[in-house]
């Protein structure tokens, strides 16, 4: 998933191909099949393990100690230390629209959960 990441980072969407994760991985280009059906499906597990880790930096900066303002304020500290630190799942997790989210509950409960915060 950090292979699928950084090639969307580096090459936009278009550069994430089964072959190149295969090659920037350095196994055979059939190896991603046995545990992905497709780019979308590992794009889109990258997806949900991103915003499920953007969702807990969210949660425990929330509930952190201190007023409703600082709290709040302490989100917004962790919201951009997140995308600063983890540029490349936060462009993934914004920048790209899937045409088949739906198909993956997972991912839908991320954002979810994600966007509650």
């Amino acid at each position: 998933m950090r292979s699928a990441a950084g090639l969307y980072a580096a090459k936009g969407p278009g550069g994430v191909t089964m072959r190149e994760l295969a090659s920037a991985l350095g196994v055979s280009p059939m190896t991603p099949y046995r545990y992905f059906h497709d780019k979308d499906e590992i794009l889109a597990a990258v997806r949900t393990r991103a915003f499920d880790r953007f969702a807990e930096a969210l949660e425990k900066a929330g509930a952190g100690p201190g007023t409703a303002p600082e709290r709040s304020h302490a989100v917004g500290h962790a919201y951009m230390r997140f995308a600063l630190e983890e540029a490349p799942s936060y462009r993934l997790m914004f920048d790209l629209s899937q045409p088949s989210e739906d198909a993956y509950p997972d991912l839908i409960r991320a954002m979810t959960r994600a966007n509650a915060t």
